[in-house]
């Protein structure tokens, strides 16, 4: 599975001088030096995020009242519920394949040694068993209560076990950061009429551009 993730902060220092009034076209045209699989996470967070203004102030108002630079560990509950629910609806790898290393009992079924199975989170992730109202974007369902209840791999954006993305953490840290600087300097809004559609591919993308305005804080 390609782990290369989101950007880092740094990376958004271009972007975050740009015009204060701006539109933006889709991923591809933003100027940054890296594109691609790095920026398909930030830049559905600040979709998600120009569509539902009321979680764009909740998450902005935790952004404003940090004192100084974030870093690694610095705690961001607001801004992790909605990084991991932008991840839930659009996981960076829409499915990927396993092969089990000796025949294991599922389901009722027995799979062989070597079968190609296909896991996919995308559909996962919107499984009623697991959230509620799965369709609908929510972050703020992100809460400590939540996160104890849910079984382990009922959220696995990343994978799992020994197959897991190693740039995992990296990347929650390089999205957390991409976040905190252009929500410190911008408003995010969508025009009317705006749309998102999805292309499964090795990654989730857009489909075509997804055009957002900045407006300077």
């Amino acid at each position: 599975m390609n782990c290369r993730q989101p950007v880092v902060s740094q990376r958004i220092t271009a972007f975050a001088s740009h015009s204060p009034q701006s539109s933006m076209s889709s991923p591809s045209q933003w100027p940054l030096p890296e594109q691609g699989v790095r920026f398909l996470t930030p830049a559905f967070m600040v979709t998600k995020l120009a569509r539902h203004p009321e979680h764009q102030a909740w998450a902005a108002d935790e952004v404003l009242a940090l004192d100084g630079e974030p870093d690694a560990d610095t705690p961001l509950p607001r801004l992790d519920a909605v990084l991991d629910e932008c991840m839930r609806l659009h996981p960076p790898a829409p499915a990927f394949a396993r092969e089990p290393t000796e025949d294991i009992e599922l389901g009722g079924h027995t799979i062989p040694a070597g079968t190609t199975l296909m896991l996919a989170p995308f559909i996962l992730h919107r499984s009623d068993r697991f959230f509620e109202d799965p369709s609908t974007w929510d972050p703020r369902r992100w809460t400590p209560e939540m996160r104890a209840a849910l079984p382990r791999f009922a959220f696995y954006p990343f994978g799992g076990g020994p197959r897991v993305c190693i740039g995992a953490a990296m990347a929650r840290v390089e999205a957390r950061l991409a976040l905190v600087a252009i929500l410190r300097r911008f408003r995010v809004e969508a025009p009317p009429g705006a749309r998102l559609r999805l292309v499964p591919s090795v990654t989730l993308r857009p489909a075509e551009p997804v055009r957002l305005k900045f407006v300077a804080r």
